[in-house]
This record gives C-alpha cells, sequence and structure tokens, in this order.
C-alpha cells in the first residue's frame, strides 16, 4: 500500500468483507496506528510523490506490534465495544416497544 511505502503503518477495515464490498465497491476504511502522521497520510494520498516527514520502519512496526499482541488486544476490544452497543440498542428497542404496547 502507498502510505506503508511511505513509511506510515495502516490497518485496513472492510478488507474482507465482500458482501459490503459488492454494493459499495470503494467501502475500505483506512485507519493509521500513529496518529500524528495524520496531516502526512492526507497529503501523500493527495500527491503520491510527497513523503513522510517521520516515517517509520515498516517491517520493525508490524513484528513488535504482532510481538505485543496490540493487534488482537485492539480487535478483542472492538468487539467488546460492539457488543455493548448492539446490547444497549437492543435493549433500548425493547423499552420503546413496552412503551408503545402499554400506553
Amino acid at each position: 500500500m502507498l502510505l506503508e511505502q511511505k513509511g506510515i503503518p495502516v490497518s485496513l477495515s472492510n478488507k474482507h468483507q465482500y458482501s459490503i464490498r459488492r454494493s459499495i465497491p470503494n467501502l475500505v476504511g483506512v485507519w493509521l496506528y500513529i496518529n500524528n502522521q495524520s496531516a502526512d497520510a492526507r497529503k501523500i494520498l493527495r500527491n503520491p510523490d510527497l513523503h513522510a516527514s517521520q516515517p517509520v520502519d515498516i517491517n520493525v512496526f508490524y513484528k513488535s506490534m504482532a510481538e505485543e499482541g496490540i493487534e488482537a488486544k485492539t480487535q478483542s476490544l472492538v468487539k467488546k465495544w460492539l457488543i455493548m452497543a448492539l446490547f444497549a440498542s437492543m435493549l433500548v428497542m425493547i423499552l420503546g416497544m413496552y412503551l408503545i404496547l402499554h400506553t
């Protein structure tokens, strides 16, 4: 990927969700691991000839993430938040149905 070639580590969302990508083929989220590289990432996406002001060694970065298990921890945390959001929305829906039926 272009940003990784420029020293900006990224994660892509929806890259394996084929059902979404069939209806909206360009729907892929690009997430930066290092927040202070966001301005550089936007500039590089507009002009691929530019370079990151503070590039990192991508191989070293991803290797250290794998060794520390950061990716797995992040995915686990996201799943927990999604489950809590789903539970909360179901609770609101059930409460709304109860209020409609009993008023």
